[in-house]
C-alpha cells in the first residue's frame, strides 16, 4: 500500500485543452499519418523500430488524467505493441477512465500507420515521430544501405520537445483590424450512421498541380483552397449562397515563432467567400484567397489569434471553474462553432522530406483525420501528392466536384480509397465482420429493469390500487440501475468506481430514509460504515492490483475527507449517534496521517497535478 512513485506530468497546451471535452462518436479527435513502402512490412522489425523511436520521443509515453481544474498528461510505464491493422482508420484511442497510451502503431501489407489522439501532439509532432519510426525500420531492414543517424531526421532534445509554445510566445500578437468571423453555410446532407468515418483519397502528380498553379500565378495551397471553396459552392442552391462558404485552415505556429516543440502548437485561420455576392469564377476566387492569405498569414495577425485563445484560458474566472463545468462550456462552444463559423476544414501538411538513402524504399505518405463535417488533408512526398477527404456525410458530392475540377485543370487523380472497391480492398483489410455491439448485456439489463417496473405498475394498478407498493419497486430498480450504470461506465477505473459508488449509495440511503419518515439511520449508521467500507475496498484493490501511489492517492484522500463528514454533522447536532461518527473520523484521520507521513512527496505531487490552475 505504501509503494511510492513520483511521476512526471505536464499540462495540456492551450489548443489541446478542448479535445478531451469534445471528443466522442461524432469526432474522436484522432488523426493518422501513414507511409506506404515499396515492400511488405515485417512486424518484428517494426516493433524494434518503435522501441527505438520512443527513446527519441519519451514525452509520447503518457496517459491523460483529470484534475480538479484541467486535464493533464502523466508519464506511464505502458509500452505500445505493434499489430496488424485491426479496426477502421482513426478509431477511438482516448477512452475516459482508462489509462491507455494516446497513440498506436499498426501496419497492413506495405503501409505503416501511426494514429494519435490530438491532445498528445499536433501534425508536426506526429509526422516527425513517423519519420523517425520509418528511419529506424529501414535501418533495421536494410542495414547495408541506411548508414546515417536519426539526427538527420530530427535534432531536437527532450527539453525543446516538451516546450509549451503558447506560454513562450504569448503576448506577441497585434490586432490592427478585426479578425474575420462568419455565419457560414452548413451542409444539409444526411449523416452516416454511428459517426463512422468516410474516406475518399486520391494521389495526384505534384508536378501537374504545381504547373496548374504556376499557370494561374499562384501557389498550390491557394489553388487547392479556391478549388475546395468552388467544389462546395457547386452543390449549393441560390438560397444557400446567401451565407458564405468558410474553410477552417489549421496553421503551424512554428512557421511564425521558432520552436522545436513536439506538443500541440498550432492555430488556425478562417477564410470565407460569399458566392452570393461575389464572382463564382475560379480565377476570382483564387485572387481573393491569395489576398486573404497575404493579409492574415503574418506573425502579428497569427499572434493576435493565439493571444485571444490564451487570454481566455488565463482568465481568473475561467481558471477557478471546476473541470466538469469547463467541460460543459467547452462542449457548448465547440458545438456552436461547428454549426456556425465554418463550413469545412482544409489541413495542409505540405511537403514531406526524408533522407536520400531512405527515399528509394518509400512510395507515398497519407494523412487524414476524423471530422464532424468534411475535411480535406493534403501532404506530398517526391512527386506523389495525397489528397484525402474524410466526411461525416453519406453523399460524395463535394469530393466528386473537387476531383472533377482538378481534372478540368489537367490534374488527374489515382483513387486509393472511396473509389474502386477492388482498389480499396487492396488498401485496407476487410473489417466488415467487426462487431460493435460490445454493450449488449448492459442494454438487456436496462430493458429488464424497465420490464420489471412496468409489470409492477400493472399489477399494482389491477390488484392493489389503494397501495402504491410499485413506487418502492421503482425506487429499488432505479437505484440498482443507477449503481450498475455508473459501475459499467467507470469499470475501467476501479478506484474511481469505488468512490462514485460510495457517493451514490450515500445519496440513495439518505433519500430512502427521507422517503420513509427520516429516522436518521442513513446518517447515523449508513454513511459512516459506507466510508469505512470504501476505504477497505480501495485498500483491497491497491493490494490486489499493486497500484502505485500516483494511481490511488487522490481517491484515498477524497474518501478520507468524506470520513470527517459524520463527525462534523454530529458536532452541529444533525447526527445523534456519536460512536459511528467518531470511529469513522478517527480511521479516516489515521489513514490520511499515514499517507502524509510516509508518502508526503507523493501526496504533494498528486495535489499539484489535480489542483493546477
Amino acid at each position: 500500500m505504501f509503494q511510492s512513485k513520483k511521476t512526471k506530468w505536464r499540462t495540456l497546451e492551450n489548443t489541446a485543452k478542448i479535445f478531451p471535452a469534445t471528443s466522442g462518436k461524432r469526432d474522436e479527435r484522432v488523426f493518422r499519418f501513414a507511409c506506404v513502402l515499396k515492400e511488405d512490412i515485417q512486424e518484428e522489425l517494426l516493433q524494434e523500430a518503435l522501441n527505438r523511436a520512443l527513446e527519441e520521443f519519451p514525452l509520447f509515453l503518457c496517459v491523460l488524467r483529470k484534475g480538479l481544474f484541467w486535464n493533464y498528461l502523466e508519464e506511464s510505464d505502458l509500452r505500445p505493441i505493434v499489430r496488424m491493422e485491426y479496426r477502421p482508420p482513426c478509431s477511438a484511442i482516448y477512452v475516459r477512465d482508462q489509462k491507455n497510451l494516446l497513440f498506436e502503431v499498426t501496419y497492413y501489407k506495405k503501409r505503416i500507420n501511426f494514429e494519435t489522439y490530438h491532445a498528445l501532439t499536433d501534425g508536426t509532432g506526429a509526422l516527425n515521430f513517423l519519420k523517425v519510426l520509418i528511419f529506424y525500420y529501414l535501418k533495421l531492414s536494410h542495414p547495408e544501405t541506411i548508414k546515417g543517424s536519426v539526427s538527420q531526421i530530427i535534432s531536437s532534445n527532450v527539453e525543446d520537445m516538451i516546450e509549451d509554445g503558447f506560454s513562450k510566445y504569448y503576448g506577441s500578437g497585434e490586432i490592427t483590424e478585426e479578425i474575420p468571423l462568419y455565419k457560414a453555410h452548413q451542409f444539409p446532407y444526411r449523416r452516416r450512421e454511428h459517426g463512422r468515418l468516410k474516406l475518399i483519397e486520391g494521389l495526384v502528380p505534384s508536378r501537374d498541380l504545381i504547373q496548374a498553379a504556376r499557370e494561374r500565378n499562384t501557389t498550390v495551397t491557394v489553388l487547392l483552397t479556391a478549388v475546395y471553396l468552388c467544389a462546395i459552392a457547386k452543390d449549393m442552391s441560390r438560397r444557400q449562397k446567401k451565407k458564405p462558404v468558410a474553410l477552417m485552415i489549421p496553421v503551424n505556429l512554428r512557421n511564425f515563432f521558432p520552436s522545436d516543440s513536439m506538443r500541440n502548437f498550432f492555430g488556425w485561420i478562417d477564410v470565407g467567400y460569399d458566392f452570393g455576392t461575389q464572382s463564382n469564377e475560379l480565377e476570382d476566387v483564387i485572387a481573393y484567397v491569395a489576398e486573404f492569405f497575404q493579409r492574415e498569414l503574418t506573425p502579428e495577425r497569427i499572434g493576435a489569434r493565439m493571444d485571444s485563445l490564451v487570454q481566455f484560458e488565463k482568465n481568473p474566472l475561467v481558471r477557478i471553474l471546476p473541470l466538469e463545468m469547463k467541460l460543459i462550456f467547452m462542449q457548448l462552444g465547440a458545438r456552436f462553432r461547428s454549426v456556425g463559423e465554418d463550413t469545412a476544414i482544409f489541413s495542409n501538411i505540405g511537403r514531406i522530406k526524408m533522407t536520400e538513402e531512405c527515399t528509394p524504399y518509400l512510395d507515398y505518405f497519407e494523412f487524414y483525420t476524423t471530422t464532424p463535417t468534411i475535411e480535406l488533408c493534403m501532404c506530398s512526398f517526391e512527386d506523389n501528392m495525397t489528397l484525402s477527404f474524410t466526411s461525416a456525410f453519406v453523399t460524395n458530392r463535394v469530393e466528386e466536384n473537387f476531383f472533377g475540377m482538378l481534372e478540368e485543370l489537367g490534374v488527374n487523380a489515382r483513387m486509393t480509397a472511396g473509389g474502386d472497391p477492388e482498389v480499396e480492398k487492396e488498401h485496407f483489410p476487410d473489417l466488415s465482420k467487426e462487431n460493435s455491439s460490445h454493450d449488449i448485456w448492459y442494454r438487456l439489463f436496462t430493458f429488464s429493469c424497465l420490464a420489471v417496473v412496468v409489470l409492477s405498475c400493472i399489477l399494482d394498478f389491477l390488484l392493489t390500487p389503494d397501495i402504491f407498493w410499485s413506487g418502492y419497486v421503482l425506487g429499488g430498480i432505479l437505484t440498482a440501475w443507477i449503481l450498475t450504470t455508473v459501475g459499467y461506465r467507470k469499470r475501467r477505473n476501479l478506484l474511481k468506481n469505488a468512490v462514485w459508488q460510495m457517493v451514490l449509495i450515500g445519496i440513495g440511503l439518505f433519500l430512502w430514509d427521507y422517503a420513509t419518515g427520516f429516522y436518521g439511520w442513513s446518517l447515523d449508521f449508513g454513511f459512516p460504515f459506507l466510508v469505512l467500507g470504501c476505504l477497505a475496498t480501495i485498500t483491497v484493490i491497491i493490494i490486489c492490483f499493486g497500484f502505485n501511489s500516483a494511481e490511488y492517492m487522490i481517491y484515498m484522500i477524497i474518501t478520507c475527507l468524506f470520513g470527517f463528514l459524520p463527525l462534523i454533522l454530529f458536532l452541529v447536532g444533525i447526527v445523534q449517534l456519536k460512536i459511528p461518527a467518531v470511529i469513522c473520523a478517527g480511521i479516516s484521520f489515521l489513514t490520511l496521517s499515514a499517507l502524509c507521513l510516509f508518502q508526503w512527496t507523493a501526496v504533494k505531487n498528486e495535489l499539484a497535478k489535480k489542483f493546477h490552475l
